[in-house]
Parts: C-alpha cells; structure tokens; sequence
C-alpha cells in the first residue's frame, strides 16, 4: 500500500505542476478511506496546493495534518507558506518546530539556518547549523548535502570568508545538480565574486545563471502592455472607477528593483509612528481578481461583479492584513515590486494614500538586478542587461502617467542624494508623510527591525554612497547597451 500511495503522490505531483490542481487533489484524497484524518495525505495536499499557488488552502490543510500527527515535512512545508506570505517569525517558528521535533535531523537545521540567512541573521544562523559542522556531505542525500553546502557558501559570505565562499561554489558546482540548486549556486557565487573584487567572475557567474533560467522576455510586449495601461487610465476613465476605503496610512514606495525601496521602508519603519510590511503583494491580488472578473465595456461594468461594495470589503480585508502587522502606526508603508504599475489601482482602492517614487541610475540599477537572482518567471526582463533598461524605460513612463493623471500626492526621491545628503533628504521624506521629525529616521539601522530582502546586508548599516556608480566596475560589460538617460542630480 506504501508503494502504491508513493506512486499516486507522485502522479498527484504532476498533475499539479501541470495546472490540473483539483484532479491531484481528488487522486490524492481518494487514496485513503478517511482522507479527513489522513496526516500523510493531507500534508502531501498541502504541498500540492502550494504548487498550484493556492497558499490559503495550504495552510489548512497543512495545519490539520499537523494537529492529527506532526511531521518534520508537514512543519517545513508550513515555513515555506509563511515565507511566501511575508511572515518571517511565523515561517521561522514553523522552522524551530520541525527542528524540536528531531533535533539530529539534518534537514530542519539547514533548511531553518538558509530562512534566518535569508534575514540578515547571521548569529543565529551559524548557532542553528552548528551541531552540523562534522557532517560529511558524501553521508547524506544528494538534495540534502547540495543544500547544506550552499548555506555554507552563504554562510562564508555572510562572514566576509569572501574568497572561501567562492571556492566552496565552484566546487558545489561540478556536482550533477537540479536545476534551481545550480542557478542558486551561480548566485551566491556571482556575490562572493563581486564582493572580492573580481567582477569578470562575477558577471560571468550571472550571466550563465540568467542564461540557463530559460525565462523569455518579450520588450514590445512590455511595451504594449504600458501603452495598453496608460490608455485605459486616464483621468476621466479612473474617475468611473469603484472606490474602496479611505484610509491616510497608506504609503506605496515605486521603483525599480535595486533603486532603493528597502532603504526607504528602513528609514520610514524607524519612525516611532511608522511600520513597514514590506513586498507585501495586496495591490497584485486585488488586480489579479478584477483580472479574472474582466468583462467587456468601460468602467464600472468591465469589473464584472467586482463593483463599489465588493472592492469596499475588499479594501477592508487588505488593510486589516497590513494593519495587524504594524498596529500602532499611523504610516503603513509598502514597497511591492509591482507598485509602480499599479499606484492607479491604488488610489481607487485605497483613497487618501500616498506614493513615493524611488529613482536610481539605470546602469547600477542592472549591475544590481543582473548581478542577484530574482524570481525571473514574475519579471522576466530580470535576465538580460537590455531588458532591464527596457523595464527601466517603462517604469519611468508609467510613472511619469501617473503624475499627470492622479490626484494622489507622490513624492520623488533619487537614490543619490538620499545616500549623499540624507540630512535634508530624510527630514524631506519624513515631512511628506505628515509626522514629526524623529532621530530614528537618521540611525534607522539600529532600529533591529527583521527584513527580508536581498538588500539586507546593506540597509542594517549606516547609509553609505560606494554604491553609487558601481556601474563602472563593469564598464566594459555593460557598454553595449543604449541606456536611457538621467541625471542623479536633476
């Protein structure tokens, strides 16, 4: 019976991958006489349901199976829900559990060690993995050992054992691995090389990691997509547009990857009476709903049964889901990737927001991009030098929409004088927000605050403008690109 249920969980796998969500569920579920009180099966749901990106479902069912019989498997797979929802001490929790559960298992500690890496906790990390350190990779399994050698490559980073890292990678490197480990590894190693100073290496070890993500990117599909957005939100068409909650504390941060928007959120959460929840996706869900109500006419009726009450409820949901992260602040700031193409549904949704737009030279904005791993399927443009300008281009014009059409207040800041002169840059943000200057602003990389972002190394320090121009340690790279103009000092 083992034998055949391994067989079905792996169909049941399949199935999933391939978007048929609900026939793995009921392969899965009619495996078992009481599929309710199954722990294995509903665990192996639970992880179907995160394949299918259906975190809400994974999370029941993973709960339950947990309830009925907790597994080491069930508890990760739990962390991994939390981490796609932004709920770091819950997703590390989930983490220590698994590990309280068989403290000589390998996996849980290195699994736990790669989370509170991946927030910029080093102490813990190293004490987490500790009982490790005389573990031989040839004893455990393949996956197992890869992973527990790639977070000693971050920890090597981390540590600034910069030039061990970079061993430690390409020797992890000349293993027959899967494909995510291998792109992984390519990034960690295109950041030892980059910190040591050997840029060649550095962008050689990126451009085979983007080169092999096999993500395609189409600019003048980028292109229309702009084109087809500004058209349909003009001023006149966006006033026919339902209206959600009004609420003040409400602050987008747009940008570019790269340009700043952790900084931002860094600075603006030390202020007593702010708090930031970080990429926190609301505005991306919403307009994945209006999405798939789409009906054709002109607003209101192209949101289908998404009319004036249900964005209101809506509305409701998504604040409370801010709020509750940072209850007593009377800024709550976002800074989603996706922001700047969606400040327009913003200001329908959220009236009485506001929006900061983060600026940065195009050319440090793609060593940035190029030079760190992204999940590319979202942004493909992510891969390539020409794509990132492509994506810079747009975002600059959609912004540039924005200003000319929306009443909501947005504040423009560049990235190079806020580094350079934050002494009139800071209080400047901090005005604009409506509250009182406080000295937390200024030394908010003290403010101990977790953030997961792949900036962390950078803004849990004081500001500092070596990053500026860092384009130049690729000069030769890079300069087969048109790059769009700007000027850091207008």
């Amino acid at each position: 019976m083992a034998k055949d249920r391994t067989n079905i969980f792996r169909q049941a796998t399949e199935l999933a991958r391939s978007g048929r969500f609900d026939e793995a569920n009921v392969l899965v579920r009619n495996s078992t006489a009481k599929p309710g009180k199954d722990a294995l099966g509903l665990m192996i749901r639970g992880r179907l349901a995160i394949l299918a990106n259906q975190p809400a479902e994974a999370k029941t069912l993973l709960e339950k199976s947990i309830r009925i019989e907790p597994s080491i498997e069930a508890w990760l797979l739990l962390a991994k829900y939390h981490l796609r929802m932004v709920e770091d001490e819950a997703a590390l929790a989930a983490g220590m559990a698994a590990i309280q559960l068989d403290p000589a298992a390998t996996l849980p500690r290195i699994e736990t060690a790669a989370m509170l890496l991946e927030f910029g906790r080093l102490e813990e990390a190293i004490a987490t993995i500790q009982p490790l350190e005389s573990v031989k990779i040839t004893e455990l399994p393949a996956v197992t050992g890869q992973r527990l050698r790639m977070v000693r490559v971050s920890l090597a980073i981390q540590s600034g054992r910069r030039a061990e890292a970079i061993d430690l990678a390409r020797e992890v490197l000349t293993d027959d691995l899967r494909t995510s480990e291998r792109l992984e590894t390519l990034d960690l190693l295109a950041k030892a090389c980059d910190l040591e100073g050997r840029f060649e290496e550095a962008f050689e070890a990126a451009t085979t990691r983007n080169r092999e993500s096999g993500v395609p990117f189409d600019p003048v599909r980028l292109r229309l997509e702009t084109d087809t957005l500004i058209r349909s939100t003009d001023r006149e068409s966006l006033e026919r547009w339902p209206i959600g909650l009004e609420d003040p504390r409400l602050v987008f941060v747009a940008g570019m990857p790269r340009s700043g928007t952790s900084l931002l959120d860094r600075i603006i959460d030390a202020h007593p009476q702010a708090g930031g929840v970080g990429e926190l996706p609301i505005l991306e869900r919403f307009s994945a709903r209006l999405a798939a109500a789409r009906r054709p006419g002109p607003p209101p009726r192209c949101f289908g049964e998404l009319q004036s009450e249900r964005w209101r409820e809506n509305a409701t949901t998504l604040l409370q889901e801010m709020a509750t992260r940072t209850p007593d602040a009377r800024r709550i700031v976002n800074k989603s990737l996706g922001n700047d193409r969606l400040l327009g549904l913003a200001s329908r949704l959220f009236p009485g927001c506001r929006a900061i737009h983060i600026r940065r030279d195009p050319r440090d904005v793609a060593v940035s991009c190029f030079l760190r791993r992204f999940a590319a399927e979202g942004i493909p443009w992510i891969t390539t030098l020409q794509g990132i300008a492509d994506a810079w281009r747009e975002s600059e014009r959609i912004m540039r929409h924005w200003k000319t059409v929306l009443e909501l207040p947005i504040l423009e800041v560049r990235y190079e004088r806020l580094v350079r002169n934050p002494d009139e840059e800071i209080p400047r943000i901090i005005e604009f927000l409506g509250l009182d200057w406080n000295d937390a602003c200024r030394d908010f990389h003290q403010s101990g605050r977790p953030i997961r972002t792949l900036s962390f190394d950078q803004v849990n320090r004081p500001l500092y403008s070596s990053s500026v121009g860092r384009h130049a340690n690729y000069a030769e790279a890079i300069g087969t690109v048109e790059w769009p103009d700007y000027d850091d000092e207008a």
